[in-house]
């Protein structure tokens, strides 16, 4: 396939899985929290179709991303806004893995060989990641409960 189809490709993925399920429900989320109304200019409809069918090499090339967007604001947008990379929203999960709470659910449901989750991993070898305070351990653990939930 040409690049530039699996560029469009994976911006329509983004458009209809990972942003309402992920990055959308979050902002909402928090918005509503907040008591603050949000809207997101770039998800327009006929702006996001027109903007996909731009040709890729105005989108992104191999040391930058969002090239238009960052052309279009470079003059209302601070040197160290516009030239810094994308950052993500992580979570700080090393801290709450340290949480005294969450140590108690690591104990009950990583382990304990008898849950769901080691009938399909070996425990084991998942031990060691459960003195972890990471990502991976904290996959796991959300894993673990979501078996235990399910019937």
């Amino acid at each position: 396939e040409p690049l530039e189809d699996n560029l469009n490709d994976a911006i329509r993925y983004d458009i209809n899985y990972y942003m309402p399920g992920d990055i959308l429900a979050k902002t909402d989320r928090a918005s509503m929290r907040a008591g603050i109304e949000l809207r997101a200019p770039f998800l327009d409809v006929d702006l996001a179709d027109f903007l996909i069918s731009l040709p890729g090499n105005l989108k992104v090339s191999d040391s930058e991303d969002k090239i238009l967007m960052r052309r279009a604001f470079s003059d209302l947008w601070p040197k160290s806004i516009r030239k810094r990379r994308k950052q993500g929203f992580g979570s700080p999960v090393n801290k709450w893995l340290k949480d005294e709470k969450i140590k108690k659910l690591k104990q009950e449901y990583l382990g304990d060989s008898r849950k769901k989750i080691y009938e399909y991993l070996d425990f084991k070898m998942i031990q060691p990641l459960c003195g972890k305070e990471n990502y991976r351990t904290w996959a796991l653990l959300n894993l673990a409960m979501w078996m235990e939930s399910r019937n």
